[in-house]
């Protein structure tokens, strides 16, 4: 069973390994940014993420245009494009 602690440290260990510079909590800011590139409503967002107060998922709301065109650019498509966040 894993600890907080112990995921935090087991994910910066596998990050130092293939090289790259992430924190575990980045992974909620993906899936928050995946999901309003697919136009999740922000209040369902709030009940994925399991926030009490919506003031919590508002400071996930604030993105960059640029990171939607890379990510759905990319080759492998991670997400559709829409028409509503590239405008």
């Amino acid at each position: 069973m894993f600890t907080p602690h112990g995921l935090s440290q087991s994910w910066g260990k596998a990050c130092k390994e293939v090289g790259i510079k992430a924190r575990l909590h980045d992974l909620r800011h993906t899936f928050a940014f995946t999901q309003i590139a697919k136009d999740v409503n922000p209040y369902i967002l709030q009940g994925l993420m399991g926030h009490s107060n919506f003031k919590t998922t508002e400071r996930y709301l604030k993105y960059d245009k640029n990171m939607f065109v890379d990510l759905i650019s990319n080759d492998e498509k991670l997400i559709t494009s829409n028409e509503t966040f590239l405008s």
